[in-house]
């Protein structure tokens, strides 16, 4: 009977340990599978990209995590299953050894290398191409295919038809079955690329970085090189080529011995395929039957089955309009999804019906029936949303994001309703145009246009509304004035390197000029007079030019939107901008040399977005007061706060980082998390003087960083700006080098969002709030570094509330005693719960005795560094810090093996039983000095 009990006992407190293991290794299996799931999203994220893939080291990683969660699984169905002393004991061990498994898989799992890496077959992706309708088309590609399979030299292809017949089309299937067995490149000619152009779009095909002197003789050296050497037999697809050029002059081998290189061109122009040496190897590519044709209209239409019968037959003669041209079938059948009405119908049937003036090659013809979809669009906002996307370069991709911003810049979106309202009403109309097949998905963030669409466009613009578009045509000069027309609405010329200089005393005259785009010019200087007749101007893009001056004419620009002079490193002087007061936009990202700074801006009362960086302050926060006093509706800025005795554009965060990519820099240094890439409200104040006077905040603010501050006469960062108190929206704070700052926080702030907090090198800090409690309660990452006053981290507050705390790292802070106050006995100590935190590390602190006299649990601790804390070594003064952990998962614990082996057999099955346990392990191994922390 004794023994039935004995072994009943026995059996529950192994039953109870069980259990309790098992709980733990869910959870552990529980955090691993979430690394599992960031691993897989960041891979997928990465592998979006061309030319990139998994290491081999991840890949293993993944394989087995398989294996190791079908373990875990097996050994949870058998723990349901379990029963006796024996099989529990058995499950004992396998969990043990489960869970030493999983904590060392999860210790890898952190890969220094990055998880994928750039693979040059790898950007050999398969376009994604839907069915094309067409017998003429799949003999056309048997014929490409049998002429490189039957022929062992190269030689060249030519593919030959007018635009929008389907030249690309074709070539992208044949690239598609080639893929695998052939060495592939393909690139995007146009009709504006000239010899260093298309030698620059060649080495990127191939992945070679050219050198970027001018001698195109030696790039073509280089690259003929990189030819020589690749093993594959290899075809260059160059789509839409506009003129004959010399493959050697690029550097492309020809016909040489050992060197097989296929050329398969598209162009227009048949001269071009005679004298680019495809000879008997052309393919005249044909329009489709009117049966084929009649098939794809019906596929890209969807709604044609729910059309009447006289709908369906007036359908087919629409279809017939199309002249069998794929493009303009695609085109005007899906301008006419969702249309149910025989009216509408017939009259687009006339529309289409109408001939044109003045049009009768087949290429205007193929013009005027893609005209007929935008005329489809029914929208004029559309139209001009459509229109504005000729004022890139042709051929390039256009950023979704970037054109959007135009499209609200110019007003175009209306000015009601918040920035991010009208960015999602802008991605509304994209996605629109999209739908309409008059803009192309070039990647997830990027749009391109046709290049036929693209002639219809500024077919469109020729007339009206006016347009006069040059961009990235290679122009040496600018445009004589005769040429600027007074009916010109929108202009561009950006991307014409070569464009030094605008002639003296230049002033067109063009009264209803709204767009004017002059960047990425290399002029260094604009008469004058060249504003004087441009009153209605809404954009000037001046971005990245040579500029040293803006003319005092912008100053009267009273109708002026947008002022765009990012990356004009030698600007020295702008004339004030008080006048312009519908100024929504001013971007002077990118180091400007301005010598007085920008006047009248502080008046600007409809500011948007504003990117000021450096702003010349000279210790007066005047100027800055007053713009965040009065610019009500401020939604997006990043300023550079500094002072003349303090410039240093070395020192600045914004060195070379457009706005794009500013977050990224920030991510990078730690000062913002992954998680608000798309914070757009920054502020970064460097060697400024704080007196006595007080500073604004935006409310909105939602990154702070200060640097090199020297403060008189105020002890708190909320003395300084009082309006911090009312940032609801602060997610980072990073405060380095600031002399006269005792606190952060005085009394009660509501920081229910700030995420992380850093403090380096505050010679004079005592405490991070003053007196009070703050809310803390989204900190992610608290850094206190070389804080030489710094006593105590967190005072006593029994209502700590850190849950989702990960990293806590304090170092070289000479006087810091405690981590967490207790409560100098007058309370019992609670139980302080750190349920996220990860990583604490805690170096270079000669006084610190103590992290807390209670009990810390921590359920995810994965590393654990304590250096040069000799007085944390003292056995009387040892803290206990409970989690789920073995030794195998922290970078610092207990050497003493000794120590471990007894804990583990003494395992706590609770909270409240581990003071106890941990008190008799310690008596039983009688050492004088042992770990920091125990677990």
């Amino acid at each position: 009977m004794a023994e039935g009990l004995l072994s009943k006992t026995l059996g529950s407190l192994n039953d109870s340990i069980v259990v309790q293991k098992l709980k733990i290794l869910k959870e552990k299996m529980k955090r691993l599978t979430a690394r599992k799931d960031d691993i897989c999203a960041e891979c997928n994220q990465a592998e979006l990209q061309v030319g990139k893939r998994k290491r081999l080291e991840v890949v293993d990683w993944l394989d087995t995590y398989k294996l190791k969660r079908s373990k875990f699984e097996s050994i949870v169905d058998e723990c349901q299953k379990s029963r006796g002393f024996v099989t529990n004991m058995q499950l004992n061990d396998r969990i043990n050894v489960m869970t030493k498994e999983v904590d060392d898989l999860f210790e890898v799992s952190h890969f220094l290398n990055g998880l994928v890496l750039d693979d040059p077959k790898a950007k050999e992706v398969a376009f994604n191409l839907e069915p094309f309708y067409g017998e003429l088309f799949q003999k056309n590609v048997r014929m490409i295919l049998e002429w490189l399979d039957d022929h062992p030299l190269a030689y060249s292809i030519g593919v030959l038809g007018m635009g929008g017949i389907g030249k690309t089309t074709l070539m992208k299937n044949i690239y598609n079955h080639l893929l695998g067995d052939w060495r592939v490149i393909w690139v995007t000619v146009s009709s504006d690329c000239n010899l260093y152009m298309l030698q620059e779009k060649v080495a990127k095909a191939i992945d070679v970085k050219l050198s970027s002197e001018a001698d195109t003789d030696k790039r073509a050296s280089e690259l003929h090189h990189s030819f020589v050497m690749m093993k594959k037999n290899v075809v260059l697809f160059l789509d839409d080529v506009w003129e004959k050029f010399q493959l050697s002059s690029i550097g492309i081998p020809n016909k040489e011995k050992g060197c097989k290189i296929n050329i398969i061109l598209s162009t227009r122009k048949e001269d071009v395929c005679r004298m680019m040496g495809c000879k008997n190897y052309v393919i005249r590519v044909q329009v489709l039957s009117e049966h084929e044709a009649w098939d794809l209209f019906k596929n890209k239409l969807e709604t044609y089955d729910d059309l009447c019968f006289e709908g369906q037959e007036i359908a087919k003669l629409v279809a017939k309009e199309c002249a069998c041209l794929p493009l303009a079938t695609i085109v005007i059948a899906r301008s006419m999804i969702g249309v149910f009405d025989v009216l509408v119908w017939k009259n687009a049937l006339a529309e289409l019906k109408n001939p044109s003036r003045g049009h009768e090659d087949m290429d205007e013809k193929v013009l005027q029936k893609l005209k007929f979809s935008y005329d489809r669009l029914n929208n004029e906002l559309l139209k001009q949303c459509f229109l504005s996307c000729v004022l890139y370069p042709e051929d390039s991709p256009i950023y979704n994001k970037s054109l959007i911003e135009y499209w609200i810049m110019e007003g175009m979106l209306d000015d009601k309703g918040s920035r991010l309202e009208k960015m999602y009403k802008g991605y509304d109309l994209l996605e629109k145009l999209k739908n309409a097949c008059l803009l192309e998905s070039f990647t997830n963030e990027c749009v391109k246009m046709h290049d036929v669409v693209r002639d219809m466009a500024i077919s469109i613009t020729n007339c009206g509304p006016r347009f006069l578009v040059k961009s990235g045509k290679q122009l040496r000069e600018v445009l004589e004035e005769g040429l600027w027309s007074r009916d010109l609405v929108k202009v561009s010329l950006s991307a014409n390197y070569d464009i030094t200089v605008i002639p003296y005393g230049m002033a067109p005259r063009t009264p209803i000029l709204t767009v004017l785009k002059l960047s990425h010019l290399s002029i260094t200087k604009i008469p004058e007079p060249f504003f004087d007749h441009m009153r209605a101007l809404k954009i000037l893009d001046l971005s990245y030019s040579r500029i040293k001056r803006v003319p005092e004419g912008v100053s009267k620009l009273e109708n002026l939107r947008a002022l765009l002079l990012d990356g004009c490193k030698e600007l020295t002087y702008l004339p004030s901008l008080e006048k312009l007061t519908n100024l929504r936009v001013l971007d002077l990202d990118y180091y400007s040399k301005l010598e007085e700074g920008v006047r009248g801006m502080e008046g600007l009362e409809k500011l948007e977005k504003v990117a000021y960086c450096p702003w010349i302050i000279n210790n007066d926060m005047t100027g800055f007061n007053r713009l965040i006093q009065r610019s009500h509706q401020l939604s997006c800025y990043r300023f550079w706060l500094t002072s003349h005795d303090h410039f240093d554009l070395n020192e600045s965060p914004f060195n070379g980082i457009s706005w794009l990519s500013f977050e990224e820099y920030l991510q990078s240094e730690g000062i913002l998390s992954m998680e608000y890439l798309e914070s757009e409200r920054i502020l970064y104040i460097t060697g400024v003087e704080f007196g006595e006077e007080t500073s604004l905040l935006p409310t909105s603010i939602e990154v702070l960083i200060i640097k090199k501050v020297n403060i008189k006469g105020k002890r708190a960062l909320t003395d300084i700006f009082p309006s911090l108190v009312g940032a609801l929206k602060l997610e980072s704070i990073d405060i380095t080098q600031c002399i006269g700052l005792e606190y952060i926080f005085t009394g009660t702030q509501q920081l229910d969002v700030l995420e992380i907090l850093k403090l380096t090198e505050l010679s004079d800090l005592t405490r991070i709030v003053e007196f009070g409690s703050c809310s803390f309660f989204q900190l992610v990452v608290l850094e206190i570094i070389k804080c030489p006053k710094l006593k105590v981290v967190f005072p006593f507050n029994k209502h700590w509330n850190l849950p989702n705390l990960r990293i806590l790292e304090v170092g070289n802070c000479d006087l810091l005693e405690r981590i967490f106050e207790s409560n100098n006995g007058t309370l019992p100590n609670l139980v302080l719960s750190l349920p996220r935190l990860e990583e604490l590390y805690l170096d270079c602190l000669p006084k610190l005795h103590c992290i807390y006299e209670g009990l810390i649990v921590c359920d995810y601790l994965q590393e654990l560094e304590i250096d040069e804390c000799p007085e944390l070594r003292v056995l009387n003064d040892i803290k206990h810090i409970i989690c789920p952990a073995s030794p195998s998962t922290l970078a610092s614990i207990s050497k003493d093996a000794e120590f471990w082996e007894i804990f583990q057999q003494y395992e706590p099955l609770n909270v409240t039983q581990i003071s106890y346990k941990i008190n008799q392990i310690l008596e039983y191994v009688r050492c004088e000095v042992i770990a920091d922390i125990v677990f």
